[in-house]
C-alpha cells in the first residue's frame, strides 16, 4: 500500500497499518527515549520533550518534505498582451492585499485609485 510517499509492504508486517504506528509510538517514543529524556524534568518540560521526540521519531522514520515558495507557473501563451493581462491581475490582487492591511483612510483611498488604474487597463487590453 502506499502511503504519501512511503511505501509499506504488509507481508513485513503481522498487523495493520493502525496496529503498526500504535505498536512503534508505544515503542519508540513512549518506551525508550522517552525515559531517556524526561527523566528529573518537571511538567512543563516532560511535555515539550514528548513533542521533541515525537517529531524528531518522525523526522528519523519519514524524513521531511520541505515546502519552498511556490513556484510561478510559465505562461503557454506567447501572446504579449496575455501576459501583461496576467501581470496586470497579479498586481491588482497584491493591490487588494494591501487595501485589506492598509489602516489610514489616506492609504485605502490611494490604494482604491490604484485598483482602479488596473482595471481600467485590464478593460484595455481585455477589449482589444
Amino acid at each position: 500500500a502506499v502511503v504519501g510517499f512511503v511505501v509499506i509492504s504488509w507481508s513485513l508486517f503481522s498487523c495493520s497499518y493502525a496496529e503498526f504506528g500504535k505498536q512503534w509510538y508505544q515503542r519508540r517514543v513512549r518506551g525508550e527515549r522517552m525515559k531517556e529524556e524526561q527523566q528529573g524534568l518537571r511538567f512543563q518540560e516532560r511535555i515539550q520533550s514528548h513533542c521533541d521526540v515525537v517529531y524528531e521519531e518522525g523526522v528519523k522514520w519519514f524524513g521531511i518534505m520541505e515546502m519552498g515558495v511556490r513556484e510561478e507557473r510559465v505562461s503557454r501563451t506567447g501572446d504579449r498582451r496575455a501576459k501583461r493581462i496576467t501581470l496586470l491581475v497579479r498586481e491588482r490582487r497584491e493591490l487588494r492585499k494591501s487595501l485589506r492591511r492598509a489602516q489610514t483612510d489616506v492609504e485605502k483611498s490611494g490604494f482604491i485609485a490604484l485598483i482602479k488604474l488596473k482595471n481600467e487597463e485590464l478593460r484595455k487590453l481585455r477589449r482589444a
